[in-house]
This record gives C-alpha cells, sequence and structure tokens, in this order.
C-alpha cells in the first residue's frame, strides 16, 4: 500500500470513528431506559485483612449502556 492510500485509509477511519461517537452520544443523551431493557449486574469483591469486602449491584441499559441503580453491600471476613 502507498502513502496516498495509507492517508486516505486513515481518512476514511477518523470520519467513521466521528460518526459513531455522534451517534453513541445521541443514544445516551436520549435514552430513557426501558424496563425491559435493563438487566441485573454485580461485581464481587473480596477484600482482606485489613479492607472490607464488598459487592456492587447495579442495573445495565442494553441500549445506552448507561449503570442505573447503583448500590454497595459492605462485609467483613471477621463477622
Amino acid at each position: 500500500m502507498t502513502s496516498e492510500e495509507l492517508l486516505k485509509k486513515k481518512s476514511q477511519a477518523l470520519k467513521a470513528l466521528e460518526k459513531y461517537n455522534k451517534l453513541k452520544t445521541e443514544v445516551q443523551e436520549n435514552c430513557h431506559h426501558p424496563e425491559e431493557y435493563l438487566v441485573a449486574e454485580e461485581k464481587y469483591y473480596s477484600g482482606g485483612y485489613d479492607y472490607y469486602e464488598e459487592t456492587h449491584y447495579w442495573d445495565r441499559c442494553t441500549i445506552c449502556l448507561a449503570q442505573l441503580n447503583k448500590k454497595v453491600k459492605m462485609g467483613s471476613h471477621y463477622q
């Protein structure tokens, strides 16, 4: 591939990326997070000798990928 072809491909990729980012922002700004598109998720952090274990809970909108209704449950290995 020549330098000119590479520059043309780079320009096309940047234009596509710009269009993608614009559409993604539009979706995120206009999404109303319909109930049927919310999925419950959680992440567990095990803790250790000098810090507590935590479980993080949230709902993820599968349209815009927003995290909603975030909650944290803390525990201890020494309860």
